[in-house]
């Protein structure tokens, strides 16, 4: 049963019957429950969440004016480069380069050099037929589609690659390899599971931001959790199969310790994978959609259209 939870009292995951709930004035009357939902309503509604998050505030605009004549003469002059390998996939061979200058592909067959990398389903836009991606990922598990999944440039702001999820398909995410903060609308993908996280103030006088999470797994799809800075602040939240987990999941592609939460008077939200108690990472990573821009620094995972790639910076 998914349940509709109003805030906690302790930094915790509400648990109970309808019953002991409403007592304790957690959710709201029976008639105002969130219904259950299926799975195939639960990936319906994770597509909305990632349309909603691209639309929103904080999420990218293109800024840059990937044609104008000074910033590709800008980009001539700079040597490093990026390097993508095919880590696993179905439908490109595995250890397959794609090599990536600040110019972009230096092969590739679309007419406009703008220094951008687009990688789609397929290489040209119907009816038209121009060629429009730069790279293509072939797809069997959701429909192809023509338009561009996500796309790599150089930015000469950061002095760094950039990659930008454009609203294709199931998204792009990357693995969380240190420390990361979170942000407002941060949707992670943890084995086969979804977590939407939100930030948000009670009222205005709140010093301290509250994270609400909902989870999207099996029996929990739905399930909405409130946690309380001031709690979080010397207590972390364990996310996994763990009986011990603040927010158990049962899932068997995640780990017992699969990620792990905590609130920092400095930085806010952080998000780590595995247990940061032992410095024990997860088994199949911790994954964050990439709806914002994404700067690549050193070597970085992520993956896209059931494609697993790694990329490494060469300067």
């Amino acid at each position: 049963m998914c349940l509709k939870i109003w805030e906690t009292q302790e930094c915790c995951n509400v648990h109970g019957t309808v019953e002991e709930l409403q007592t304790d004035g957690y959710v709201t009357e029976e008639n105002d429950k969130v219904p259950e939902i299926t799975i195939e309503e639960a990936r319906m509604e994770i597509l909305l969440i990632l349309q909603k998050i691209r639309e929103g505030e904080n999420c990218f605009r293109f800024k840059e004016n990937f044609l104008n004549p000074e910033r590709l003469e800008k980009l001539k002059t700079i040597t490093k480069s990026l390097r993508i390998k095919v880590q696993n996939s179905n439908v490109i061979p595995k250890g397959t380069i794609i090599d990536i200058t600040p110019l972009g592909l230096t092969l590739t067959k679309r007419k406009t050099q703008d220094g951008v990398v687009y990688f789609a389903n397929k290489r040209k836009t119907f009816p038209k037929r121009d060629v429009t991606a730069d790279f293509v990922i072939p797809t069997i598990t959701i429909p192809e589609t023509r338009e561009p999944h996500f796309l790599i440039y150089y930015s000469l702001d950061t002095d760094k690659f950039v990659l930008r999820d454009l609203g294709v398909g199931n998204g792009t995410f990357i693995k969380v390899e240190e420390t990361y903060m979170i942000s407002d609308n941060t949707l992670i993908n943890v084995g086969e599971s979804y977590i939407l996280m939100t930030i948000f103030k009670k009222n205005t006088n709140d010093s301290l931001p509250t994270l609400c999470m909902k989870v999207y797994s099996g029996t929990r799809i739905g399930e909405v959790m409130y946690f309380y800075a001031q709690e979080c602040y010397v207590k972390e939240v364990y996310i996994g199969r763990g009986k011990d987990c603040q927010v158990q999941i049962d899932d068997t592609m995640i780990s017992n310790h699969q990620a792990t939460v905590f609130f920092s008077s400095q930085k806010g939200w952080m998000l780590v994978d595995g247990d940061l108690s032992t410095q024990r990472p997860s088994t199949n990573g911790t994954w964050i959609c990439a709806c914002q821009d994404y700067e690549f620094t050193g070597t970085i995972d992520f993956k896209a259209c059931s494609t697993l790639f790694r990329a490494t910076i060469i300067n």
